[in-house]
């Protein structure tokens, strides 16, 4: 479905409605971009995909002035951002007659690239880019809600949305004792339908949806050509690892029903009670069939191997709902207290079927030649509960100070069933886990002549740890201040973040740290004249066991980030000319150490009322001190043409 055929026919319909003002407010820039780069034109795309071509930088369209004999329309409005040669655009359509319709019409694309040099990439020591892990593919996503009768008691509600993935990639693929290279062509849609209805009657307000959502993706892999050698030379017991063909089909197919309520009342004139529910039931089959011929070798069942097929067939469930209630009572104009209540509950369940050949096997002795099937039937499940409730309240206006203080609890109760035949480290990796996390979490900001100050302080404490990452210990502490002049001639503000989070299991080690400050300024000594700069600063560090896929032996990983960041920047707004220029330079140390500098100028002219001439240049330069072969340097030149009626 193209999106510019909708508004086009919203357009033609716009004078059927009635009769029509004949000025129609818009604003449009349109041009043309160049897009000069040196070095590693993957490593650009996967950052920042800006190309060559014409590119509609921004667009709208409003009336307003619609006469009040028009049938269909009294209100039109269309907006449009960076669409044509950019990495991702925007069109929304409203429209609509205050007593009978409201229309709301959204269009998001976007293309999505990643080729890594280093990532996942065997070869990068030998020079060869990208890596074997790669993607260009394109994301369109349309969303529309109408609502019946605006203003009314009941409103009904329709919406739709669709939301479409595909393209090319790659990807690798181990089998038979090598790991190969396949290429991947994918398409996955999800659409959605609901229908409800808003309702707003005496002291009863809230909003009840029903929706279906339905998945469907269909991801085709095959062998590249020239790597049916794999990633590793050599053979196994004397026998070369090769594939001739190597394909790979996936399907899924998924249904989901949910239903969501939102409701507030107000019983007492200081009191009001906010409910919601979130129900979504999902049920998911997969299908995979996977062939695969050459010389191959598998140590599970010890045998040479000339070919392969294997067939999957899944199925999976996912049963959630959640509900809460939040009561505000306040006590004065100035003080409020808040009480929330919640439960989440959370059911997964799963099966799968694997039929697999190995067609005309060998032992690794040479004898015994014949197909050998295997059949593996596995089933998951995980039930988990979360309860939670709050108390807290907010002083606002206690002269220049702003106070809250809120104290939580968080009750969860895991149950995991892994399946036996899954498991492949020692111990257990099943059963019922109790989880409990206690939480105070305050803050307090004052404002008087020009100044402001604040700090907020969290703590969350747990009793026991279900997921690696998670927490025992986690504090967060925030201060802030600024300071303006009047007439903010002067603008000056700070603030610093420290969070710390640590899990001192044995055989887990989880400690994290990350800090955080930044500081900005800006003046305007003359109406037509903001000079502006900042300064950033991150600092994270962390730490926990890890297990080695390939032997499985425990090691400590270690991460390690330390950036700075300086920006500056000046805007000129003169009678006929405007200049905005920024610089920003980008400089980060630790486990993965880059340098970015990025200039960007805009210069416009104001020929008349009507037409004004924008020209710009963006500039990105990008290095890796420990992999040059990453490096880019990234000019864009654009001119364009900005039109008003």
């Amino acid at each position: 479905m193209k999106i510019c055929r909708l508004a086009t026919i919203l357009l033609v319909l716009l004078p059927c409605g009635g009769a029509v003002a004949q000025s129609m407010p818009y604003d449009i820039e349109i041009g043309y971009r160049w897009l000069d780069t040196s070095g590693n034109r993957d490593m650009y795309r996967s950052q920042i995909n800006e190309r060559s071509g014409f590119l509609l930088r921004a667009f709208t369209l409003t009336t307003t002035d619609i006469d009040g004999t028009a049938t269909l329309l009294d209100h039109f409005r269309v907006d449009a951002n960076d669409l044509g040669a950019g990495p991702s655009g925007s069109l929304r359509i409203s429209a609509g007659k205050s007593d009978l319709y409201r229309l709301n019409l959204n269009y998001r694309t976007a293309e999505l690239y990643s080729a890594l040099p280093a990532f996942a990439n065997p070869f990068i020591s030998q020079g060869i880019i990208p890596g074997q892990q790669t993607y260009n593919r394109d994301r369109d996503m349309v969303n529309i809600d109408l609502e019946l009768l605006p203003g009314r008691r009941i409103v009904p509600l329709v919406g739709y949305s669709w939301n479409r993935l595909s393209g090319p990639g790659r990807t690798t693929y181990t089998v038979g004792g090598d790991e190969f290279q396949l290429g991947s062509n994918l398409s996955a849609t999800d659409s959605e339908f609901r229908i409800g209805a808003a309702f707003n009657y005496g002291m009863f307000r809230g909003v009840v949806i029903q929706g279906w959502r339905d998945y469907e993706a269909n991801e085709v892999l095959t062998l590249t050509t020239g790597t049916g050698t794999g990633n590793n030379p050599g053979s196994v017991l004397g026998e070369p690892i090769t594939a001739d063909t190597i394909r790979r089909e996936s399907r899924t197919d998924s249904d989901a029903p949910f239903t969501q309520l939102f409701v507030t009342a107000q019983p007492l004139e200081r009191l009001r009670v906010i409910g919601n529910f979130d129900r979504f039931s999902a049920d998911s089959n997969d299908v995979e069939e996977d062939s695969a011929a050459g010389s191959f070798a598998s140590f599970a069942i010890g045998r040479f191997f000339d070919g392969r097929l294997q067939d999957v067939a899944g199925d999976a469930s996912n049963d959630s709902w959640r509900g809460g209630l939040r009561a505000e009572y306040a006590l004065s104009n100035q003080i409020m207290v808040i009480g929330t209540a919640s439960r989440q509950h959370r059911e997964l369940e799963g099966s799968s079927l694997i039929s697999t050949v190995f067609l005309d096997s060998l032992t690794f002795g040479g004898v015994d030649p014949r197909d050998l099937e295997t059949i593996l039937e596995t089933r998951n499940a995980m039930e988990r509960e979360e309860d939670r409730f709050s108390i807290g309240a907010v002083a606002r206006s206690i002269g220049a100070f702003n106070l809250r203080a809120q104290y939580s609890e968080s009750h969860q109760d895991i149950t995991v069933s892994p399946d036996i035949s899954e498991i492949v480290v020692p111990g257990s990796q099943g059963g019922e886990f109790d989880r409990k996390v206690r939480s105070f979490d305050a803050g307090a900001g004052w404002a008087g002549n020009g100044f402001t100050a604040g700090i907020d302080y969290r703590q969350d404490r747990a009793d026991d740890a279900v997921l690696r990452t998670d927490f025992i210990d986690r504090d967060r502490i925030r201060l802030r201040a600024g300071w303006r002049t009047p007439g903010n001639m002067v603008r000056l503000g700070v603030s610093a973040e420290e969070m710390n989070q640590d899990n001192d299991r044995p055989g887990i080690d989880f400690d994290a740290e990350v800090r955080q400050f930044s500081g900005d300024i800006e003046v305007a000594p003359h109406a037509a004249v903001r000079v502006r700069g900042s300064f950033s600063r991150f600092d994270a560090d962390s730490t926990i066991t890890i297990r080695r896929p390939e032997n499985f032996r425990l090691e400590p990983s270690i991460y390690s980030q330390s950036g700075d960041m300086i920006e500056a920047g000046i805007l000129l707004l003169l009678e006929d000319w405007n200049f905005d220029g920024s610089f920003a330079t980008i400089e980060n140390e630790g486990s993965s150490p880059f340098d970015i500098d990025r200039f960007r100028l805009r210069l416009g002219y104001d020929v008349n009322e009507r037409v004004g001439v924008i020209a710009e240049w963006l500039s990105d330069a990008y290095d890796e001190p420990l992999l040059p072969l990453a490096d880019y340097d990234a000019d864009r030149f654009g001119v364009f043409v900005r039109l008003r009626p």
